[in-house]
């Protein structure tokens, strides 16, 4: 709670080495809030030199997450967290999405006529590695939905490093 309330509206930004950066900031858990969020994970990672595909995807993965804490997340405001780690040999873009609402979402498998329930799985599906984690200290309430993409090289090619289980390591 103290993390969304000291955040409002304005972005923070922490350079924790020549090459990372973390970004994070706090929106209203509204359905309005979700295009604005793509908005501004879109020109974060333009201002670090991220290319359209990675930006898309990035995009699409919060724009899930958000959405999903806006349709079922108890709590008036929600963070967006991008981690931007640009080593040539490292390079990755790790986003989250925390809440303060302590319901763990879970993976679903819809049937064909259900309208919604996709969400956890298409970030499954576009991420190298994914999951849900409480919030730290334990002592904090709500959860962090959190994605790992490692960017395409000039050519457009990206190297995945296997399947994750859900839940496995997570933003710091």
């Amino acid at each position: 709670m103290a993390l969304l309330a000291a955040l409002d509206a304005r972005p923070v930004t922490r350079i924790v080495a020549p090459h990372r950066a973390i970004v994070t900031r706090a929106f209203a858990t509204v359905a309005t809030s979700v295009p604005q969020a793509r908005r501004w994970v879109r020109s974060q990672l333009r201002r670090r030199g991220v290319g359209p595909d990675d930006c898309h995807r990035v995009e699409l993965l919060i724009s899930e997450a958000a959405g999903n804490t806006v349709r079922h997340a108890r709590s008036d405001t929600f963070a967006i967290r991008l981690d931007l780690a640009g080593d040539r040999d490292e390079a990755s873009i790790e986003g989250a999405v925390y809440d303060i609402d302590d319901r763990m979402p879970r993976l679903r498998r819809p049937g064909d006529e259900e309208i919604g329930g996709r969400g956890l799985g298409l970030i499954q599906a576009l991420a190298e590695a994914w999951g849900v984690r409480p919030a730290r200290p334990a002592t904090r309430p709500g959860k962090w939905v959190w994605f790992r993409i490692q960017p395409s090289d000039a050519d457009g090619r990206t190297t995945r490093d296997g399947e994750h289980p859900p839940g496995v390591d997570g933003p710091t």
